[in-house]
């Protein structure tokens, strides 16, 4: 049942307050260097890039700028987790890595973030 479990999302909880948060994802695939690796959120926004043994800010969605890193030299190590920080109670929700590689194949993996605690400014005063 290896395969199946590969295919379960990991859980992510961590309380409102902390200052980043890593979405992991390890493969023993060997990566070549043409590999795109793309985290999208559950809204299918692009939350980082890395294409041509380099991060892309530009391909990045505008709430995620400056927010994300990657490992140095994640192809070589396979360990393509994303480190989100500063840390938004808006952030929970699901996150898919996909690594597109040139013959078309492609890996895949969805972390579900849950950020808990209250959110002042999501209260409505009546």
């Amino acid at each position: 049942m290896k395969d199946r479990e590969a295919l379960l999302p990991d859980v992510v909880e961590v309380p409102q307050g902390e200052e980043s948060v890593k979405l992991p994802f390890k493969t023993t695939a060997d990566l070549p260097q043409d590999v795109i690796v793309e985290w999208r959120d559950s809204n299918y926004m692009e939350v980082h890039v890395f294409e041509s043994g380099n991060n892309q800010p530009d391909e990045q969605d505008q709430g995620y700028r400056g927010r994300t890193e990657m490992n140095e030299d994640p192809l070589r190590t396979g360990d393509l987790s994303l480190t989100l920080k500063p840390l938004h109670l808006t952030d929970s929700g699901v996150y898919t890595c996909t690594v597109y590689k040139k013959d078309g194949d492609k890996l895949q993996k969805s972390v579900t973030l849950s950020v808990t605690g209250e959110c002042n400014s999501c209260l409505s005063t009546v």
